[in-house]
């Protein structure tokens, strides 16, 4: 029975070829672009997903409101002194961290490189989300200023194949940086993917001449 089914569809696909041309072409087409819809959906919501606490983890962002309850301008970050107020104020929230992101020049040896993905953030990240850490003690490693956290990626970059660990590189605008650990390189679905993670309290050492206005995530 089967078989007659593709023998009289085979016979009428030979007797109308444009018209099924014409069908299988659009059949064709429509697949592929649910399939493509499809995939980037679960792509879009994936992101953030692999950390073991994701379903309670909130980042804290502002809306500037007109007279009417319109929003006017949404930023996806606060003033930092919001940090330890939510936290004193919200008894629901059991951490929080800073995090900022800046571009940094740094050097070794006869080479510079212009980073983007720095990084600074607080002692407690990893109380939050899930890094994996290659080397180190991420319980120590952003706690001390000049401290940086340095992904596998860019330790390769920089150092190639030598022992990684034992090399500085120097930090242009700050006192020569102590490396406590190797992180792995984030996943593509991740939303932020930092090279170099450096102690927050770097900002707060009178030492560092690294001063601006700066945008700070709060998660």
């Amino acid at each position: 029975m089967l078989q007659n089914y593709f023998k009289i569809a085979f016979r009428n696909l030979m007797r109308h070829k444009v018209f099924s041309l014409v069908n299988l072409f659009g059949l064709t087409i429509g697949l592929a672009c649910c399939l493509l819809i499809a995939l980037f959906i679960l792509d879009e919501l994936s992101y953030d997903r692999y950390h073991e606490k994701a379903d309670r983890i909130y980042r804290v962002t502002r809306s500037f409101l007109e007279k009417d309850g319109s929003v006017q301008l949404h930023l996806g970050h606060v003033a930092p002194p919001f940090g330890p107020l939510i936290k004193n104020d919200f008894k629901e929230v059991e951490e929080v961290v800073r995090i900022l992101q800046t571009t940094r020049n740094f050097r070794y040896e006869d080479k510079v490189f212009n980073e983007e993905n720095v990084f600074l953030a607080e002692e407690n990240l990893f109380k939050i989300f899930s890094i994996d850490v290659l080397k180190g003690n991420p319980d120590k490693a952003l706690v001390d200023p000049f401290t940086v956290m340095v992904s596998d990626e860019m330790a390769k970059k920089y150092f190639g194949d030598e022992d990684q660990w034992a090399r500085i590189c120097r930090w242009m605008g700050c006192l020569q940086p102590r490396y406590r650990a190797f992180l792995k390189k984030f996943p593509p679905n991740s939303h932020w993917h930092p090279d170099f993670l450096v102690a927050f309290s770097t900002l707060r050492n009178p030492e560092c001449i690294w001063r601006g206005r700066f945008a700070y995530q709060f998660w």
